[in-house]
């Protein structure tokens, strides 16, 4: 799983002060860790991780 975790690209706290953020509702959901690797890899390209 940290594998595919660095595989998303980072993006820093100050880099975000220039990205637009959308209104957002969170919504929780309980998975499988099958189904959070397939999420994620799905996810890779059109996100970052956060850095500090």
């Amino acid at each position: 799983m940290t594998d595919l975790i660095n595989s998303f690209p980072p993006i820093s706290l100050e880099q975000m002060s220039g990205v637009k953020l959308m209104n957002r509702t969170d919504t929780k959901f309980v998975t499988t860790m099958e189904h959070l690797r397939q999420l994620l890899e799905m996810a890779r390209h059109d996100y970052y991780i956060q850095t500090t």
